[in-house]
């Protein structure tokens, strides 16, 4: 059982990463304690909870985040307004460099 709304902040469904996870996690801890005591125990994922938990401890060892932007990624004034950048992606990058020199 899942309790809760809410996701991460992210383009990806880290929350349902997150929820899954810790349900699967959660559902063979049950089991072990019905082979134990013959009684499973009911299982429920907080969401906003789990959100939180992934979010705040999950950290890379031994190496670090890379830049949430790329270096040269960002809103620039153009002639007729602003433009967007977005070269994260390699594939992106490189096309906007190729257009604007």
């Amino acid at each position: 059982q899942v309790q809760g709304a809410g996701r991460a902040d992210s383009a990806f469904p880290v929350t349902d990463l997150a929820v899954g996870v810790l349900g699967a996690a959660a559902c063979e801890v049950a089991a072990l304690v019905e082979q134990a005591s013959g009684q499973r125990p009911d299982v429920t994922v907080d969401r906003p909870l789990a959100t939180r938990w992934f979010s705040l401890s999950i950290r890379p060892e031994g190496w670090a985040m890379p830049p949430l932007w790329d270096a040269i990624a960002g809103d620039y004034a153009a002639q007729d307004g602003w433009i967007r950048l977005h070269t994260n992606a390699a594939h992106h990058r490189a096309v906007a460099a190729r257009v604007l020199g």
